[in-house]
């Protein structure tokens, strides 16, 4: 995403296609607004439609919709973390406020 952001002046966050191998295009949402953007999102939670509760096989397929929750899939997460290094950011938000 950071290489969208700069060589194709993307400045919109959204789905972006990025090339895992020259035979494997992937679709993934591209944060290009936090700390700067380009930033590839693995996991994102934003309201609780997706079911998370999954078995290994769909966390290794990837899940949801990229245009609202879901998982990128750990076969995804490798084939891109494979080719280079990358620096890792997480951002935890608690959306439910607990009172005593």
């Amino acid at each position: 995403c950071a290489e969208m952001q700069s060589e194709h002046f993307a400045h919109t966050s959204g789905i972006f296609p990025i090339a895992l191998t020259p035979c494997h295009p992937l679709d993934v949402y591209c944060d290009l607004a936090t700390s700067g953007g380009g930033w590839t999102v693995i996991q994102r939670r934003v309201d609780g439609s997706v079911d998370f509760y999954r078995d290994r096989d769909e966390y290794k397929r990837g899940f949801g919709n990229k245009d609202g929750e879901f998982w990128l899939g750990l076969d995804n997460i490798y084939a891109m973390t494979s080719q280079r290094r990358y620096r890792v950011r997480f951002d935890l938000e608690d959306l439910v406020l607990y009172m005593n």
